[in-house]
C-alpha cells in the first residue's frame, strides 16, 4: 500500500495545487496495472519458487478475465 499511497501523492488536491479533470483522466487508466504491479511484487517476494509459479498463473488469468469483461 506504500507504493500505491507514493503513486497517489502526485494526484491529490494540495493548497499550492488543484487537480484538472484532465489529471484525473490521465490517472484513471494507470490504476489498474499499477494494482497488479504492486501486487505482484507485495505478494511474489514473500512467497518461494513454486508458489510463484501458481501465483504468476492466477495473476495473468485474472487479468486476461478482466481485459475480456471491458
Amino acid at each position: 500500500m506504500r507504493i500505491f499511497n507514493c503513486f497517489f501523492e502526485n494526484y491529490r488536491n494540495t493548497e499550492i495545487k488543484i487537480i484538472t479533470n484532465e489529471e484525473k483522466d490521465k490517472f484513471e487508466p494507470l490504476v489498474e496495472p499499477l494494482f497488479f504491479f504492486i501486487l505482484t511484487w507485495s505478494i511474489g517476494c514473500t512467497i518461494d519458487y513454486d508458489s510463484r509459479i501458481k501465483f504468476n498463473a492466477f495473476l495473468r488469468k485474472m487479468m486476461a478475465d478482466n481485459n475480456a469483461s471491458i
